[in-house]
């Protein structure tokens, strides 16, 4: 994409300002300084490039309308930093990556946070026993690449809906994929666009609804949608390609694959595998930039499958409708379960709150959820089957989720101070 004189042309990508050199396609040169910020684009996603585009118009054009540089190119020498940290973030492919996962160190990292909450199980107690030579097998199946995906077992939770859970063993299974995510993770992470919320340290459904609130209180309207059966619907081979898009690491792409794989079909990503959450991450991170930096609505939020756009006009947001059918389609091989547009005055329910301009209100099938665990931690309190610790952390928990929401009567109607008295009583 050239830039010249505020203009944008779409042959090649560069920035041309100040009888600067020509360094080619996909350069950025400023005052005669041929800085070449090549980037091999060859297999790559058609948004990582039209991000990359956006970014540039985005700094480059404002500060430029003639296209010229100030003050001795300075300026312009920051603007080629900024597209230079944007390129490394995502579109670098990242290697030698092996020697990190399987260092004694991270494996035993691994191995903590697998147990974490899970040293009653007979398995995990069993791996304790001979922790050291156990680890050591792990190390040593990944190292030969002799590990496999073990079969899963099913399991169906009700709340808050009906799904279905797929469990690996916890040795070697679930160590060696927290050995992989350890190091993959925090990679993927910083790939990732800040309008995702779900599943990624330091957001959550708190971050989302702040993010929400700041777009209902701007007014317009509101397209909600989400996809249907998310991980179920997961292509194996979109997946792949997308992970080798970011992890040029062979022995990576290796067990990556051998997960993704592991599942019988060519769908289906299992939910209750932990790399499971980051691949559904890494797939839909596509859909968010192509909504932020093609259509460009005013605002834009995904938690999970779950996402938002909002704009003041009705009609943009219809045509947002029919583009993202049709990129799900095309480049993800998924489908919406569900869209509407609709006013943010009549509130927008999403991430168990109900997001008016002025309020917050817990979501009613929220509510009604934790009413009845309240409920139902009294009964257990009566009956001498819960010790404080627990019950603390119940109450602890709700108490975190109604103080997000305008929920004083609904926090009397559960009579939380008096639980908190009845659990003190647990403790004389």
């Amino acid at each position: 994409m050239n830039i010249e004189a505020g203009t944008a042309h779409s042959s090649h990508f560069s920035v041309n300002w100040s009888n600067s050199a020509n360094c080619g396609s996909r350069s950025a040169n400023a005052n005669n300084a041929a800085l070449n910020l090549n980037a091999n684009n060859a297999g790559r996603g058609v948004t990582d490039t039209q991000a990359l585009a956006e970014l540039t118009l985005r700094l480059a054009v404002p500060a430029w309308p003639n296209g010229r540089i100030q003050n001795g190119g300075v300026a312009g020498l920051v603007v080629i930093a900024k597209v230079r940290q944007h390129i490394i973030k995502i579109m670098k492919r990242y290697g030698n990556l092996k020697e990190k996962i399987i260092t004694k160190e991270n494996i035993e990292l691994a191995y903590s946070r697998a147990k974490k909450g899970k040293t009653w199980q007979n398995t995990v107690q069993e791996v304790e026993i001979r922790k050291e030579l156990a680890l050591e097998e792990v190390r040593c199946m990944m190292a030969d690449q002799t590990f496999s995906t073990a079969e899963y077992r099913c399991k169906k939770v009700y709340e808050p809906k009906e799904r279905e859970i797929f469990i690996l063993p916890f040795f070697p299974d679930r160590i060696v994929q927290h050995a992989l995510m350890a190091v993959i993770a925090p990679i993927w992470d910083r790939m990732f666009d800040p309008v995702s919320h779900a599943c990624r340290p330091g957001k959550g459904q708190h971050s989302a609804s702040r993010l929400v609130m700041e777009n209902v209180r701007r007014g317009g309207y509101c397209l909600q949608g989400d996809v249907k059966k998310f991980y179920p619907s997961i292509s194996h081979d979109v997946a792949m390609n997308i992970v080798e898009r970011k992890i040029k690491d062979q022995w990576v792409l290796w067990i990556m694959e051998d997960i993704i794989r592991s599942f019988p079909g060519d769908r289906n990503i299992p939910i209750g595998n932990l790399t499971s959450q980051w691949i559904g991450n890494l797939v839909l991170n596509e859909l968010d930039t192509y909504v932020r930096h093609t259509l460009k609505p005013e605002g834009y939020v995904r938690y999970n499958d779950d996402f938002l756009l909002f704009s003041h006009s009705k009609k943009a947001l219809r045509e947002f409708q029919d583009q993202i059918r049709e990129f799900l389609k095309s480049s993800l091989k998924l489908t919406l379960s569900k869209d509407r547009v609709y006013p943010v005055s009549q509130g927008v329910d999403f991430v168990g709150y109900r997001h008016f301009a002025k309020y917050v209100l817990v979501r009613k099938s929220t509510a009604r959820r934790v009413k009845k665990r309240i409920s139902h931690l009294r009964w257990e309190i009566n009956k001498g089957l819960v010790d404080a610790k627990r019950a603390r952390s119940v109450v602890s928990s709700t108490e975190g989720w109604l103080r997000w929401a305008n929920a004083y009567n609904l926090r009397q109607a559960m009579h939380i101070d008096e639980i908190k008295e009845e659990i003190d009583g647990l403790c004389a």
